[in-house]
Parts: C-alpha cells; sequence; structure tokens
C-alpha cells in the first residue's frame, strides 16, 4: 500500500498513456469511418445528378434538355471517373438528334432541316465536347498500369475517350478550337462548318463531308480523309502533314499556304485549287487531277509527280522529273 501512494503519480502517468494510446487508434478509426461516410455520400449524390442529367435529356422541353447537358458538363469537368461515359452520352445524343441520312445504296440523301431550337442544344452538346478537359481523356497513370494488369478483364481502349459522331448532320456547326483529335466522323456532314483552329489530329473522317467548310488553321495532320468531299472548303494554313487524301475530292478548296507534306494525294481531285504557298513536300500525286489549279513548278519538283498526275496546263511538263510507277 505504501509503495502505491509512493508511486501515486507515475500510476497515474502510466494510465494516462495507456488511455491516450487506446483513445487514438479509436479517434483514427472514427475519423476514417466519418470520411469514408462521407465519400459514399457524395458518390451517391454524384450518382443522383449524373442520373437526373441523364433524365433530362430525354424530356422533350429543349429548356431542360440544355440543362441536363451542362450538369453533365460539370460531372465531367469535375469527375475524372465520369469523363468517358459523359462524353460517349453527348456524342449518342448528337447521333440521336442529328443523324445524317442514307438510302438503301448508302448514297447521302438530304436530310430535313433540323428545327432551330434543337439545332442550338445539339450545338451546345458540341461545344461541351469541343471544350472538354483533354487530360481526362486518358486514364491515370495508376489506372492504366492497373488495367494493363487486368487486359483480360476490360481493354485498356475502353478507358480512352473515343469521340463517335459518324454518320451526324453537323451542317454549319460551330467547331472553332474544338479538340475533336481522334474523332471518328466518317460519313458526318461537316458542309459549311466553322472549324477554323479545331484540332482534328487523326480524326477518321472517311467520306464525310467537309464542302464550303472553314479550316482555316485547323490539324489535320495524320487524319483520314480518304474518298472525303471538301470542294470549296477554306483551308488556309491548316495542317494535313501526313494526312490520308486519297480519293478525297479538294477541287476549288482554298489551300493557301497549306502544310500538305506527306500527304498521300493518290486520286484526288484537286481542280482548280488554290494551292498558293502551299507545302507540298513528299506529298503523293499519283493519279491526282490538279487542272486548273493554282500551284507553281517550284512546289511540284518537291512532290511525287507522275505521268498518272493531270497538271495544269501553264506547267513545263519537261522541267518535271517523274517518279517512277510504283508497280
Amino acid at each position: 500500500m505504501k509503495w502505491l501512494l509512493d508511486h501515486h503519480e507515475e500510476i497515474r502517468n502510466l494510465g494516462l498513456v495507456f488511455a491516450a494510446g487506446i483513445a487514438l487508434p479509436l479517434a483514427i478509426w472514427r475519423s476514417l469511418i466519418a470520411h469514408r461516410q462521407t465519400r459514399i455520400a457524395e458518390n451517391n449524390h454524384l450518382a443522383d445528378t449524373y442520373t437526373k442529367a441523364i433524365d433530362q435529356l430525354g424530356k422533350e422541353e429543349n429548356e431542360i434538355r440544355l440543362g441536363g447537358l451542362y450538369a453533365l458538363e460539370k460531372i465531367a469537368k469535375n469527375n475524372r471517373s465520369y469523363n468517358t461515359q459523359v462524353m460517349e452520352v453527348l456524342c449518342a445524343f448528337v447521333r440521336l438528334h442529328a443523324p445524317r441520312n442514307f438510302d438503301e445504296k448508302d448514297e447521302d440523301v438530304v436530310p430535313a432541316p433540323i428545327e432551330p431550337a434543337l439545332k442550338i442544344v445539339v450545338q451546345a452538346a458540341l461545344t461541351i465536347i469541343g471544350r472538354r478537359n483533354i487530360e481526362f481523356d486518358t486514364p491515370t497513370k495508376s489506372k492504366l498500369q492497373n488495367l494493363l494488369r487486368k487486359v483480360s478483364r476490360k481493354t485498356v481502349s475502353d478507358q480512352f475517350v473515343r469521340l463517335d459522331l459518324s454518320a451526324s448532320n453537323l451542317s454549319q456547326m460551330v467547331f472553332t478550337e474544338a479538340n475533336l483529335s481522334g474523332a471518328d466522323l466518317r460519313k458526318a456532314d461537316l458542309s459549311g462548318a466553322y472549324l477554323s483552329e479545331a484540332d482534328l489530329s487523326e480524326a477518321d473522317l472517311r467520306k464525310a463531308d467537309l464542302s464550303e467548310a472553314s479550316l482555316f488553321g485547323a490539324n489535320l495532320s495524320g487524319a483520314d480523309l480518304r474518298g472525303a468531299n471538301l470542294s470549296g472548303a477554306y483551308l488556309s494554313g491548316a495542317y494535313l502533314s501526313g494526312a490520308d487524301l486519297s480519293g478525297a475530292n479538294l477541287s476549288e478548296a482554298g489551300l493557301f499556304g497549306a502544310d500538305l507534306s506527306g500527304a498521300n494525294l493518290i486520286g484526288a481531285k484537286l481542280i482548280g485549287a488554290k494551292l498558293s504557298g502551299a507545302d507540298l513536300r513528299k506529298a503523293d500525286l499519283f493519279g491526282a487531277d490538279l487542272s486548273g489549279a493554282n500551284v507553281t513548278l517550284e512546289q511540284l519538283q518537291t512532290a511525287h509527280v507522275y505521268k498518272t498526275t493531270d497538271l495544269p496546263g501553264h506547267i513545263d511538263k519537261s522541267l518535271i522529273t517523274f517518279e517512277e510507277l510504283p508497280f
């Protein structure tokens, strides 16, 4: 008893230390539980907001649809995990409400004009797509590594944003400075569209209609434009380096100062094209029709020209070194 009285201070301090040893882990555990509950609540709220926004897109009232679109944009901007599915929803919305029609022979059918109020909504969806946070287009490094380890369960490509606007009626829509890199725009009607300074690098534009479109300074490097219609398009200062334009129609197109270096122009129609200042270095002109085109001898001497190339009348063919036929 005397020993306890003599050491009561030490015993009390030891008790306090012991109590703290129990209380601290308990406090940490409670904090973790609270944090987890908060996160679950936030995720549930986010899921509810997403579901409500999707529901709004299905309404008939365009004002409600607009509200849904902007709600989805906010979700995608603030939550990387939702970015891919939001962009897929927006692209599907555009394809649904602005389809490009074809007959049974896969021939283009002139579509009925989009109702003005609905066109505003479709344009809003396109604007949101074009100004999305492109850093969210790919998974985080840690998530990518995890996906690579589990590639058999879900392909990695599913986690990358792939904008699918194929066979959409996007005529005269505004895409100024929009990021459409790698987008699927096959057979899309982009006639008269405003695409100045837009990024269309690596985009799939096979058989797309870009006639009369404004593509000033647009980036089309590496784009697939096979069979595309670019007649009368304004491509001044556009980047088409390495683009595949085989079989494309570029008649009367304005290509002033455009970069066509290394472009595939096999069988392309460049009738009456304005090529002043365009870079044609290593461009393949096999079977291309440049009759009436505004192009110089110096430009042609830097390109791959063949006897199958139809040159404009002002060019002295005797000064051209024709390439050997590739077969």
